[in-house]
């Protein structure tokens, strides 16, 4: 479980830096598509654009689990380094530095419907974790 949550840790936060949820809205159920798919219109209105180069895992570890009637869920700790730059839309920086690693740390929360035959796991909410 944990290696299969750290590559979509991965794969979810490359897809937002490149503002393509398409290649992974098969990890993402409605609530947190909608929110992301927000967060990245209201960048685009801005005209904004992001660029992310993922450098690894500090940490990966499963916080806690368990089952709700028919679903099961499970908190993950990412503790990640990353280069992470924000620029207006005349190129100028408004977050980040790309000289600089950023030590990011964050709680997300996979959630799985027992009665489905497939363990496919998806994320149900994000947060920071410091």
């Amino acid at each position: 479980f944990v290696e299969n949550a750290c590559a979509a840790y991965e794969r979810i936060v490359d897809a937002m830096a490149r503002d393509a949820l398409k290649p992974v809205e098969h990890l993402l159920p409605n609530e947190p598509r909608l929110d992301f798919a927000g967060f990245l219109a209201a960048r685009r209105i801005r005209g904004e654009a992001a660029s992310l180069t993922f450098i690894g895992f500090r940490a990966a570890e499963l916080l806690d689990s368990g089952v709700e009637g028919q679903t099961a869920w499970a908190d993950m700790r990412f503790a990640t380094d990353l280069v992470s730059v924000l620029r207006d839309r005349e190129g100028n920086i408004v977050e980040g530095d790309p000289r600089r690693i950023k030590h990011c740390a964050e709680r997300w929360t996979f959630e799985r419907d027992l009665r489905q035959r497939a363990p496919r796991w998806l994320l149900a909410a994000t947060d920071t974790d410091g």
